[in-house]
């Protein structure tokens, strides 16, 4: 049964979106190193320590996590619609008719 959207746009959007994802990851991993170098200040107590380990992992899986919405957004795209749409754009814009 044929999708009643169009697949390329999302493809070409989740494309996009993993690039700002990549870019987004050198800055978590800076987040990372301050929040890291900033935990190994001499006599901090614990109710700070136990929050910045908490904020570096936050740092660390948010990447991950929207790397896997990503990646699942794609897996529901039926690879056949990609396909099909495809092979539309290659014939150019189709005209139909339409009864009134």
């Amino acid at each position: 049964m044929p999708i009643k959207w169009k697949a390329s746009p999302v493809s070409e959007a989740m494309d996009k979106a993993e690039e700002q994802v990549n870019l987004a990851e050198q800055f978590m991993a800076e987040a990372r190193n301050i929040v890291d170098q900033a935990s190994k200040e001499d006599n901090l107590p614990e109710y700070i320590l136990q929050p910045m380990r908490g904020l570096k992992d936050d740092l660390k899986y948010v990447i991950d996590r929207c790397r896997g919405r990503i990646d699942r957004i794609r897996g529901y795209i039926p690879a056949d619609a990609l396909v099909n749409e495809q092979k539309k754009l290659e014939y150019g814009p189709q005209r139909t008719f339409a009864l009134e």
